[in-house]
């Protein structure tokens, strides 16, 4: 419905009965999953994906997701600090699921070096 899913549950048949499972996690096969348009990934499968720069920089891997309403957001954990990254096409060159790298141009500004 819109941008959510309704789902009907076995034995939930009121909407009090489906209060009593809020924020609860509800587990779906690969196999039953949604099917991804290509170059399209689950945020599961991007969780643990080391990050480098197009110099060949390691930066961290990405240890969360952040949805915004513009564009999502990286969560990159590097040895001493998180950085955000933005996932718009001008920074995200290429993600390698063979590899698990993604591979990142970096914005000015977008790292601190001091």
């Amino acid at each position: 419905h819109g941008k959510r899913a309704i789902i009907k549950l076995d034995g939930i048949n009121s909407r009090e009965d489906a209060n009593e499972l809020r924020n609860q996690y509800l587990l779906v096969t690969r196999d039953e999953a949604v099917s991804l348009e290509e170059g399209e990934m689950f945020f599961f499968e991007l969780i643990g994906l080391e990050v480098k720069t197009v110099e060949g920089q390691v930066l961290g891997s990405i240890t969360d997701i952040i949805q915004t309403g513009a564009n999502d957001v990286f969560v990159v954990q590097t040895s001493s600090k998180e950085l955000l990254i933005p996932d718009i096409p001008e920074v995200v060159l290429e993600i390698d699921r063979q590899s698990r790298v993604v591979t990142v141009q970096l914005l000015p500004g977008l790292i601190d070096d001091k």
